[in-house]
This record gives structure tokens, sequence and C-alpha cells, in this order.
């Protein structure tokens, strides 16, 4: 009777920076000899197994990670003439950019209202924008748009704020499905896919097994988490605080024994 061997399902949570602690779940798993058949994460989780799914070994993605260019998608400062070329007369992000003006539909209506608006972000989503298209649009191309026909099968999770619960993204441009999944409101300019409004997806689902276990039925799972699962808690001084507060739904980070194992980075 032939063996077959076990199939292998990777779920890599949010967490910030902390998250590319995942890379070393992946160099030590290689390094066993343990194969990964699918993988999926959210936010900084979707980045590295976007990665890996589409061929990035370990020591690529740390080698990316400490040049300049990976340090600009989060400080929105790019190559000045490339971006000149491509996006001059966008406005830079910036909180001095507070808009007050008489909102035409209440004037039209011989009303007067004023209508108040803040920037959609901190910082400019250019650099990432541009690195993403430059990393994943050729593999999206060649997958005909379906992450399960990367080179490992894919999944990543955003959040849908407007219906408030998980967004799964499965199929598209995997650029934009990462970015999505690792866009924090008011740091980044949210995503839209389909004509839904994405941010960070882990507001709703920080570690993603059950779709993992749902979308690809493995033998086992092995779930990497580089958060603590405590409350968070607000912090007066801390406005990234006071938006994860708000918005995050706690997550359960337990995987039951029979299902698989859990790697805790924290």
């Amino acid at each position: 009777m032939p063996v077959r061997a076990q199939s292998v399902g990777l779920v890599l949570s949010g967490g910030g920076a902390k998250g590319l602690s995942h890379i070393g779940v992946i160099k030590a798993l290689e390094e066993n000899g343990v194969p990964i058949d699918y993988v999926c994460g959210t936010s900084i989780g979707s980045i590295v197994g976007g990665l890996y799914a589409i061929g990035m070994s370990p020591d690529d993605m740390i080698a990316l990670m400490k040049t300049p260019q990976f340090q600009s998608w989060y400080t929105g400062n790019g190559e000045s003439e490339f971006f000149s070329y491509l996006y001059s007369g966008y406005p830079t992000p910036g909180m001095v950019n507070l808009n007050i003006k008489w909102d035409e539909k209440e004037l039209a209506q011989g009303r007067r209202k004023m209508k108040i608006s803040l920037p959609t972000s901190l910082v400019s989503p250019f650099p990432m924008d541009i690195a993403f298209v430059q990393m994943f649009a050729n593999a999206s191309a060649a997958a005909d748009y379906d992450f399960d026909r990367l080179m490992l099968p894919f999944f990543c999770v955003s959040a849908d704020v407007l219906h408030k619960e998980p967004y799964v993204s499965d199929r598209g441009d995997l650029g934009s499905a990462i970015r999505a999944s690792m866009t924090f409101p008011a740091y980044f300019k949210p995503v839209v896919i389909d004509s839904v409004l994405l941010f960070d997806g882990g507001f709703y689902n920080n570690f993603p097994w059950e779709i993992m276990k749902k979308k690809f039925s493995p033998d086992f799972i092995i779930g990497a988490k580089c958060v603590k699962g405590e409350p968070i808690g607000a912090d007066q001084d801390d406005l990234y605080k006071q938006l994860e507060t708000i918005m995050t739904v706690d997550t359960d980070y337990d995987i039951p024994e029979k299902e698989g194992v859990l790697i805790s980075g924290v």
C-alpha cells in the first residue's frame, strides 16, 4: 500500500516588525527538512508568506529586509527623480493638510455645511506600491492571478472595515492583496479591491489557521505567532495604540493538538 506524505500548511501571524522572525521559522523548517505545501499570512505575515510563495528563499528575504529600499516602505521616502516623474502633482500626506471647505452637495440644496477631511495616510504609499509591483507582478501574471497556482498555494487576510469582517485574498493582483493586508489605518492609504475598502488584516483575524484548514485541508498546520496575545490597552499619547484598541478583535492563537503546532516568537 503506497505511503502518502502528510501535507503541511504554514500560518504566519501579524505583529509588526516582530513578524520578521517568521523568516527564521521558515529557515529552521527548511534546515530540518520540513516541507511546506501551503502558506498564508496576515499583515507582516502576508509579505513573508507571499515572498516565500513566489520562491524567495529565507536568506534572500533577510538580505531584502536589510536594504534601504525596504526601510523606504515605512518612511515613504524614495528616489526623488523616479517619484517626481511618476507622481508629480500628487499631494504628500501630512497632518498639516487639514482640508476645510463647503460641502458642495449641501450648497446645491441651499444649505451651508462645512466639510472637514483629513489625509488618508501619514506616510506616502508610493515606495511600497512600486516595490510590490516589481516583486510580485511577474509571479501574479505567471499564475494567471490565481494564488493557488503560485510556487506555493497562498492566501492572505485583510480587514473589510465596512462589514467588520476578515477579507480573504486568494486571486487577483498579489502585490495589492499583500499591501492591503499590511495597511494600518492613518499610517498607510487603504487599498480598494473589488470595490471593498481594505485595511490591515490583524484587526479581524491576525492568525488565520482556521481559514487555512478550511481552504487547503492540510494534514498538519504549523503556526508562527509573533505577538503576545494579551489585551492591547490604550495610551493617551499613542495614536497607533488608540486605533488598534478601537478596531482589533481578540484573536485565538491556540491550535488544537490534533491539528498542528504553534511556534511562538515572543
